[in-house]
């Protein structure tokens, strides 16, 4: 027997249970990052890791960057930057049930995003979705009151900014041909 190999599709969903478990832990992780230091600081710490081993991972293909690729990795990196300093600033401020809700409303976000600046079709049942998840950031945000505290205030920027990230990539990912 060759050995087990698993089918693409269930390679994929792990990957993405992988990566949701991650993202879940990674709010505490900063929570804890932020507690005794200024978050540029863990910021800067956050990227240079990442950057130090992607750049290990996929070190022969550094060298297929061109401008037009360098471009584009700055046009996508900025709403992701801008992305992680809100949150991270915002994370200081809130606490990490309303950062991972409010963050992930930047799913509901490009739908609205899509139609109001691209003018796509939005189907009914997404409006109605980003009325539900509105009404939760609602009641989760103004339960002491009808006041948002400063850091929900920082993380919905967050999830602006994560959405703006998520299109930039769609709309790069359909002009960039980048070899393998």
């Amino acid at each position: 027997m060759d050995g087990f190999r698993m089918p693409v599709r269930q390679t994929y969903l792990c990957l993405l249970i992988l990566g949701t478990a991650f993202w879940g832990i990674s709010f505490a992780f900063t929570k804890v990052g932020v507690a005794d230091g200024p978050p540029f600081v863990f910021l800067g710490y956050k990227f240079a890791l990442a950057t130090l081993v992607l750049c290990v991972i996929f070190f022969r293909r550094l060298k297929l960057i061109n401008k037009e690729t360098l471009l584009a990795g700055v046009a996508i990196g900025l709403p992701l930057c801008l992305g992680n300093i809100f949150q991270t600033v915002g994370l200081q401020h809130t606490s990490i049930t309303n950062t991972a809700f409010i963050t992930g409303l930047d799913v509901l976000l490009i739908p609205v995003f899509k139609w109001a600046l691209f003018r796509k079709r939005v189907e009914p049942r997404i409006w109605l979705c980003c009325a539900v998840a509105l009404t939760g950031l609602y009641l989760i945000v103004t339960r002491a009151g009808l006041t948002l505290n400063p850091g929900d205030i920082w993380i919905m920027c967050c999830a602006v900014f994560f959405a703006a990230y998520v299109l930039t990539v769609g709309f790069f990912s359909h002009k960039l041909r980048i070899p393998r």
